[in-house]
């Protein structure tokens, strides 16, 4: 009798330590992989952002940039930062003896993933600033001058 050829999940589950946080391997993997997947998504979404408003900033006049566009650079800034570091790198910066599939990091990777891992805060200041600024354009009718 000839046996089928074992898939690419059951392979790569034989990597996985029995440390891992997921019930079943074949599930870690497959959200690491969606993960770095959509992460990839965001930072080129956010990273498209970033050069129209630098393209605006290096033809336009200081003073013609609204205040919109100049939060949304720091908004996509943030974002950049914190999704490559974080949620794209994810794993590889994790220390390898977690076991978790992908880990291949250190102890200096790891605390370097730790204080990136805070820059959501500065991407969640940026959207309440941006919220606020919505509130008092739409609600409020003021002009952006204001």
């Amino acid at each position: 009798l000839a046996y089928p050829p074992p898939s690419p999940f059951i392979m790569l589950s034989s990597l996985v330590s029995p440390n891992s946080c997921m019930p079943n391997t074949t599930l870690e993997i497959i959200r690491i992989l969606l993960q770095k997947f959509s992460s990839l998504l965001s930072l080129l979404g956010s990273s498209h952002i970033l050069s129209c408003i630098h393209h605006k900033f290096k033809t336009m006049p200081k003073h013609s940039i609204d205040p919109y566009q100049r939060i949304m650079l720091g908004y996509a800034g943030f974002d950049v930062l914190y999704g490559f570091f974080y949620w794209f790198m994810g794993t590889w910066l994790t220390p390898r003896e977690t076991g978790w599939w992908g880990a291949v990091g250190n102890g200096k990777t790891c605390e370097m993933q730790g204080f990136f891992f805070y820059f959501w805060y500065g991407s969640a200041v940026y959207q309440m600033t941006l919220s606020l600024q919505m509130l008092l354009l739409v609600v409020y009718m003021w002009t952006p001058v204001q």
